[in-house]
Formats: structure tokens, C-alpha cells, sequence
């Protein structure tokens, strides 16, 4: 195990601008992890890990994960406190760094196999996505579509709140999301668009219909009423509050159990 001291390391700097860098993980390949359990999670499902960084506390503490790390071929760096304090993104590190290989997008003639798939349309903040897709992959939703305007799945944010999720779910980044429609509607999947008006279907007031695809929207504007309007229904929740609206990540996971129960 190599010893890192300096935080002007290349692979230091690497991966800082992984983590920093939507465009440098495309270009790369690759993303960062942080943390004993994403990291352990990250294990369990497979991902690939090129390299990691870990503390001496971490080291000592789980010798036997380091073991089947090294078992396994990964290329270890044990890193100073100042090196973590540089590549930390959390009030509380925990000693624990991945970069990984990128994990491939599925093909979009998979997703016609699939009963139960999330769409997001222009999700703009990681950590509503993460939150998204962790109560996706707990309600048993099979896939995740992303327009190409969302925000980066694999940023660290994202990672953190969707807890492993990410690692489950197999995605899709459609770079058109109307055609996206159009092409399962023709496969005979059933949409539906979330909306806070004009509602063909109220989430808890009625005997929902076999919905494949939920589409949920950007934070601030929802979807595009075009877009709304060209899903075979369009499902609200009701309110009795005062509140105008729900925040996308709760909304979208009311409504993915109340598809799912």
C-alpha cells in the first residue's frame, strides 16, 4: 500500500476533479465515492473500483475489508489527514475513498421489457435526485430515465442521497424526452405525468390504472404543460393545506408507493 502525503498528488487532483466535474467524469470515465457503507455497497453491487484512498484509522479499524480490497485487486493509497481534509466533502470523514469505473446505460430497448420506470424530467438538485431514486429502488421501480438536462446522477451529492441506489437501478439518459414518450406509448406502455392541476387521476382517491412510466418534473417549474399533455394521464396529489406545492422528492415518492401498494 502506497503512502500519499501531498494534497498536490496527481491522483489527489484527480480525483477532486472528479468530484467536482460533471464533465471530467464523462471525459474519465469514472466517478468518486465516499464513506464506509457507499463504498461497501459499491462492493456488494459489482462496481468496478480503479483506486482508492484510505486513512490509517480506517485501515486499522477494517482490516478485513482492506484485505478483500487488496484480495481483490485494488490499488490502495493510504492518505494523510491533510490529504483526506482536501478531498473530504463531508463534516465527518470517514476515511474511505473510491473512484470507479462509470456504470454503462442500458439500452433503450430494455426498458420496453420493464413494468415500473421513473422518469425525471430536469431535476436540477443532486440531492432530490439521490432522494428520488433510493425511495425508486425501495417501491420496486425497475429503471430510471433521466432527460438530458437533469442533473448529474453520479455526482457525489446525488450518490450520497440515493445511498447505493444508484448501484441497483439501471438508467437511461434520454436525450429527447418527448420522443422517449412517444416510443414506449408505442411498445403500449401506459404514462403518466405528475401535475398540479387539471389532473385526470388523484393519488389516494381512486383506483389507479396499470401505469408503466411516472413522469416527475423540474423542481421549480414542474413539466412542460406540451408534455403533460401528451401522457396518457396526468396524476396530482390533493392537498388540504395552504401549501402550493410538495418539494419533487417527497411527491415523487408518495406517488411511486401509491403506484406500487
Amino acid at each position: 500500500m502506497e503512502p500519499i502525503f501531498s494534497r498536490d498528488n496527481p491522483r489527489v487532483k484527480e480525483y477532486c476533479k472528479l468530484g467536482s466535474g460533471k464533465q471530467t467524469r464523462r471525459k474519465l470515465g469514472r466517478f468518486t465515492l465516499e464513506g464506509t457503507r457507499l463504498c461497501e455497497e459499491a462492493v456488494r453491487s459489482g462496481i468496478t473500483v480503479d483506486y482508492a484512498f484510505a486513512s490509517a484509522d480506517w485501515c486499522s479499524a477494517h482490516k478485513e475489508a482492506l484485505r478483500s480490497l487488496e484480495d481483490d485487486g485494488v490499488l490502495i493509497f493510504q492518505i494523510s489527514e491533510q490529504v483526506e481534509k482536501r478531498i473530504s466533502e463531508t463534516s465527518g470523514p470517514q476515511g474511505i475513498y473510491f473512484v470507479c469505473a462509470s456504470i454503462p446505460q442500458v439500452e433503450l430497448s430494455e426498458l420496453t421489457e420493464k413494468e415500473k420506470i421513473l422518469c425525471l424530467y430536469d431535476i436540477q438538485d443532486p440531492g432530490n435526485l439521490g432522494t428520488i431514486i433510493r425511495s425508486a429502488d425501495a417501491f420496486g421501480f425497475e429503471a430510471v430515465v433521466l432527460s438530458r438536462d437533469c442533473c448529474d446522477l453520479f455526482s457525489p451529492k446525488a450518490l450520497r442521497s440515493a445511498m447505493g441506489s444508484v448501484f441497483h437501478l439501471p438508467y437511461y439518459i434520454a436525450p429527447d424526452m418527448p420522443a422517449f414518450e412517444r416510443e414506449m406509448a408505442a411498445y403500449g406502455k401506459v404514462s403518466a405525468a405528475a401535475v398540479l392541476e387539471n389532473a385526470d387521476l388523484q393519488a389516494g382517491c381512486c383506483i389507479l390504472p396499470e401505469i408503466h412510466l411516472l413522469y416527475i418534473g423540474n423542481e421549480g417549474n414542474g413539466l412542460p404543460e406540451s408534455f403533460a399533455q401528451a401522457c396518457r394521464y396526468r396524476i396530482t396529489l390533493p392537498m388540504k393545506g395552504k401549501a402550493e406545492s410538495l418539494n419533487a422528492a417527497m411527491a415523487a415518492g408518495i406517488l411511486m408507493w401509491e403506484l406500487t401498494k
